[in-house]
């Protein structure tokens, strides 16, 4: 099963501008964005705690409606924003647990209802014991276009992200560094879900991919998830 990432459209001409939504300062009065219940303090899986307050949102200058909306402003990384048109809840897709928060959207001065749309967990799918890594000097890389080449020095597997992130840890003050080669991803059960390192992002199957066109739904790209890295290595390992 093919996994993709769930990105934001960038045809301008559909969406107007990138991004399509902003902060409303006018709208929301003495609101702070460093408060306790500024959605920038939402934790990144579990509930959104009952005292965090959504911000008024509204459209950039240019900026077009869609059914799912780019955002750029205070927890914007916390904030997936679909029209209500989309209806999770209803479909045959398998959604990992989420919960909607409502969010009011301004247009051309005209109120509209959104949904910011929070996942409750952020799942660890990558294969440790089958995945290739590679030991590199932190400066061991040079440029062909805008792509970094690495210089490798070996390659290596971890048992566990335990056993990842140890040796992060007690390589950090090491002229070497650590950088994915070749990832393998354990069978997901989710047809749409959050994951983490060393993927990142909300991630969706081509049955997600086939129901948001085939309804008609505007405003997605779908990046295919890229697992093979070896093509930013020199061809020989370095001695």
């Amino acid at each position: 099963m093919k996994l993709y990432h769930i990105r934001n459209a960038t045809n301008i001409e559909q969406i107007g501008s990138h991004p399509q939504l902003e902060f409303s300062n006018k709208r929301n009065g003495n609101y702070s964005i460093d408060a306790d219940y500024s959605v920038s303090k939402i934790a990144r899986g579990g509930v959104v705690e009952s005292h965090i307050k959504f911000p008024v949102l509204e459209t950039t200058k240019y900026g077009k409606l869609t059914d799912y909306m780019s955002y750029s402003g205070p927890g914007s990384g916390e904030l997936n924003i679909f029209s209500n048109n989309i209806k999770f809840r209803v479909t045959n897709l398998q959604i990992d647990d989420f919960e909607t928060h409502p969010i009011q959207v301004f247009h051309q001065n005209q109120s509209l209802q959104y949904q910011s749309v929070h996942f409750l967990h952020i799942r660890d799918i990558i294969d440790w014991s089958n995945s290739v890594f590679s030991i590199v000097p932190k400066e061991g890389y040079t440029f062909e276009g805008q792509h970094q080449i690495w210089n490798e020095l070996s390659e290596i597997r971890f048992e566990s992200k335990d056993s990842y992130l140890k040796w992060r840890r007690e390589n950090r003050e090491t002229d070497v560094t650590v950088i994915k080669k070749h990832l393998a991803l354990n069978t997901v059960q989710w047809d749409v879900f959050r994951v983490s390192s060393l993927v990142f992002g909300v991630l969706c199957t081509d049955k997600f991919v086939d129901w948001i066109k085939n309804q008609g739904f505007t405003g997605f790209d779908f990046e295919a998830v890229q697992l093979d890295f070896r093509e930013a290595f020199v061809a020989d390992i370095v001695k």
